[in-house]
């Protein structure tokens, strides 16, 4: 009996151990390798603006510049219509943004717009802010793997000679010293967001930092040269009319990032504040292409859920290479119906049977099924079963059920030849 009791207490400490060492692989990837984590912060202006909406501007303006006025003496000694200008020309001035030297217009005996852009800082808060607040709440989730920061800026409306210098390699000490300050390297267990508060504060008073796209195709190169199997990136947009986020760059950086980095990152991203309805859809096209997911936090309540389908998915270390691989698959088999947003190019191959020209064995016995009681009863009806292209829609789980149902009932109509209903078309219904 004592050497059994010894053997089961000596197989049962080898089990532990070896679970053990299965567990503590945090930095390293789902598929085997060690795993990078880069997270792309995009700088601009907006990162110190307050999150508040045009509406909630003009509500806080009137009130804050009448109790202002009214504190001061010479303010109450103008007449009426005086007092009307003087106010509409305070409003002009906070409305044109924090122009003028801090503390010079109080010194004059009036109110600045400094003092009115910090009441609006404290009390909505900026992105720079909710951005540090989302990074904090996801750093137990990442301290453990190699974390890599890079700073990005990019142009406004049109791109200019700047962003292809940027955009290019470094052929100076110069241009390297800037392209490595724009970089901060967390080893393994080491990140924390104090510090990176810091390496944002540097960016505001340097030279410019280099692009996104580039960065992060430099990266993945970098990476796959060190020997990561896995790099996961999260994208940080802060600036809503940026050049990064258009669908043609977003295009062209896909085609770079499939011939010229090593490694394809997994890329999720994060926007902030408004944007419009092209750029969300080609970041959101980018990301699915990718293996990732698309979010964008308007407001404090959005920040939680951000955080928590961040760290559930591309920085938790269960999920493995196969599920990243699961969400390429199915973006692999909407290029191959044709209702991909852009044309980025194909990371996987889909299997014969998802084609639309393929017919599974289950198909065929219910179509066979439906001749029988056709023949049978003499009943017309359409025994046409959902195709395997209509099944990929409603398996999609980037959408609600609802679009989901739709978007296969559109699908199934245009296997038949049928249209969506517009009222003012020309031509009959297709009913």
């Amino acid at each position: 009996r004592r050497s059994a009791f010894r053997a089961r207490r000596s197989a049962r400490s080898v089990f532990c151990a070896t679970m053990t060492a299965n567990g503590s692989g945090a930095g390293s990837g789902s598929g085997g390798g060690p795993c990078l984590v880069v997270i792309c912060i995009e700088v601009s202006e907006t990162l110190v603006e307050p999150m508040c909406s045009t509406a909630e501007l003009q509500q806080e303006l009137v009130p804050y510049v009448l109790s202002h006025s009214l504190q001061n003496p010479a303010f109450l000694k103008l007449s009426k219509a005086e007092r009307q200008a003087k106010v509409k020309v305070l409003t002009q001035k906070m409305l044109s943004g924090e122009t003028g030297e801090e503390g010079k217009d109080e010194e004059a005996g009036d109110i600045g717009p400094h003092r009115f852009w910090a009441h609006l800082r404290t009390k909505y808060g900026t992105r720079r802010g909710h951005l540090l607040q989302m990074l904090k709440l996801l750093e137990p989730s990442i301290r453990g793997q190699r974390v890599v920061v890079l700073r990005s800026e990019s142009e406004i409306a049109a791109p200019t000679a700047s962003l292809l210098v940027r955009a290019s390699a470094p052929c100076s000490a110069l241009t390297a010293g800037v392209v490595n300050a724009a970089r901060c390297d967390f080893p393994a267990g080491s990140f924390s967001v104090e510090s990176l508060g810091g390496f944002l504060q540097e960016s505001v008073s340097g030279r410019r930092s280099p692009p996104l796209w580039a960065r992060l195709v430099s990266e993945c190169s970098r990476a796959a040269e060190s020997g990561f199997a896995e790099v996961r990136a999260l994208v940080v947009c802060t600036e809503a009319q940026s050049v990064d986020t258009t669908p043609d760059a977003v295009g062209l950086a896909a085609h770079a990032m499939h011939r010229r980095s090593g490694v394809v990152p997994y890329i999720s991203s994060v926007t902030f504040g408004p944007q419009t309805s092209e750029r969300m859809a080609a970041v959101s096209e980018i990301c699915a292409w990718a293996g990732g997911h698309s979010f964008n936090v308007s407001d404090p309540s959005t920040m939680q859920p951000t955080v928590q389908g961040l760290s559930a998915y591309l920085f938790n270390s269960q999920v493995q290479t196969k599920d990243f691989h699961e969400r390429r698959l199915f973006y692999a088999q909407k290029q191959s119906l044709g209702t991909c947003f852009l044309p980025l190019p194909k990371l996987v191959e889909c299997s014969g049977s998802s084609s639309p020209s393929a017919v599974s064995p289950a198909s065929a016995r219910a179509r066979c099924l439906a001749d029988v009681v056709r023949n049978g009863s003499g009943i017309a009806f359409d025994g046409t079963v959902p195709s395997e292209s209509m099944l990929t829609v409603l398996s999609d789980v980037t959408l609600a059920l609802p679009r989901r149902w739709g978007r296969s009932l559109r699908c199934w109509r245009e296997r038949r030849e049928l249209r969506d209903v517009v009222f003012g078309e020309p031509g009959g219904l297709g009913l």
